[in-house]
């Protein structure tokens, strides 16, 4: 479902209602959740993108999927210092201690990056504080 990469929400809708299958991995070895949280292009619009990761999160994706070299969601969100997107997989129970096949977590992902649309790698840094995982 590449209207969920588009941040297409209403797409997205249209096509869960209907039966669309989730956690398919036909396109390029990856699922619509990984799809939607994952920033390239680059310069995306977060809100729509995070509408689109809830709508598909309410209709069961799985959301410790991982890309075929260990990346979940959690950890592409935490890539690119996507803190709204962070939030919302944790309280749909995202496994926020997962490591990618190097063994980089989330927190060491978040560091690494230089911060836009206004989060910083202090915020995230900051909700790792905040949050028991």
């Amino acid at each position: 479902m590449l209207a969920a990469a588009r941040y297409n929400d209403a797409t997205v809708s249209y096509l869960l209602e209907a039966g669309a299958q989730l956690d398919s991995t036909k396109l390029e070895s990856t699922t619509e959740l990984l799809y939607a949280c994952d920033e390239k292009p680059y310069h995306v619009n977060r809100a729509a993108q995070e509408k689109s990761v809830q709508l598909l999160c309410k209709h069961g994706a799985d959301v410790n999927v991982t890309t075929w070299d260990g990346k979940t969601p959690f950890l592409l969100a935490a890539a690119n210092l996507n803190l709204g997107l962070m939030r919302l997989l944790v309280a749909h129970g995202t496994a926020m201690t997962a490591q990618d096949m190097e063994g980089t977590n989330a927190l060491t992902l978040a560091g690494r990056k230089v911060g836009y649309n206004g989060e910083s790698r202090k915020d995230v840094i900051k909700f790792f504080g905040q949050t028991e995982y």
